[in-house]
């Protein structure tokens, strides 16, 4: 009798954490369309024949699941609402010339990347850069369109939420 009490007040737990969980994620995907940013679920995440319904839409945004917005594989980072609604997303900077990489796991939707540049090298410059060329200042920065497999200049001066919203 005492371990179907606790079987019950576990499963009661087990059920309110699941609810808890799935409206921390509704209220993340209503934040990511509210603002207009567009994803897209990689073509081989939908189960075969579901593509349109509910589960599954063809359209990027409506009901995408969270695990193709994180990297969990390797960071364990992931995009997250805080309390005031801000959305913060991990972010990776690549220096393909000295083939190294910057990662920020939770780079807040409003900051400009001249924020981040400044930091990553004001007054203390990166040890790979020998020749002392990487200034907020000389950087350009790109994004890129995977899909389209095209670049995209960034004005550091932009914020994150701008660079999310471009087509």
């Amino acid at each position: 009798m005492v371990s179907q009490r606790a079987a019950e007040r576990d499963a009661r737990k087990a059920k309110a954490k699941e609810k808890k969980l799935h409206g921390e994620k509704e209220a993340l995907l209503g934040a990511i369309k509210e603002r207009g940013i567009k994803l897209f679920q990689p073509m081989n995440s939908c189960p075969e024949g579901s593509e349109g319904d509910d589960e599954c839409p063809s359209a990027g945004i409506a009901q995408l699941n969270l695990d193709t917005l994180s990297s969990l594989e390797v960071t364990g980072a992931q995009v997250f609402l805080d309390e005031q609604g801000t959305l913060h997303w991990p972010v990776l900077f690549l220096y393909p010339e000295h083939q190294q990489t910057d990662f920020i796991s939770a780079f807040c939707e409003n900051s400009s990347f001249g924020d981040h540049l400044s930091v990553m090298f004001g007054e203390e410059l990166p040890p790979w850069d020998t020749d002392r060329k990487y200034h907020p200042q000389n950087l350009q920065l790109y994004f890129e369109d995977e899909e389209n497999e095209t670049l995209y200049q960034v004005d550091p001066n932009m914020s994150l939420i701008k660079i999310l919203q471009h087509k």
